[in-house]
């Protein structure tokens, strides 16, 4: 409706991505920003898929590195296996955008 809030995605213009995932991720919060280039590096590094995992550690939709980033994890009241959660991860990967960018990230937006 009228004068209601448009979701940090929507301004980013990256909700599709966020609709292929079930439940609907809750991005409120995220840097729109950093939502539109998750687009690219997700597809990059993990096709998409909240559930993929690399034998170096890279976990989830965007391949947060454990044990690197336990204490990230941890911090946004996380355990390691909610990684494996396309919002948990997104808000994990979100802090450590804020502090590194995208250079903790093999895949580039």
């Amino acid at each position: 409706g009228h004068g209601e809030a448009l979701h940090p995605c929507e301004v980013a213009g990256a909700c599709y991505v966020w609709s292929l995932t079930k439940p609907a991720v809750d991005v409120s919060g995220l840097d729109p920003q950093f939502l539109t280039a998750a687009v690219p590096v997700a597809r990059c590094e993990s096709n998409h898929r909240e559930n993929a995992v690399n034998p170096s550690g890279a976990t989830g939709y965007l391949q947060v590195m454990l044990p690197l980033h336990s204490a990230k994890v941890g911090a946004l009241g996380y355990e390691a296996a909610d990684m494996l959660r396309a919002e948990p991860n997104l808000r994990v990967a979100h802090v450590i955008w804020l502090g590194r960018g995208w250079a903790a990230w093999s895949c580039k937006p």
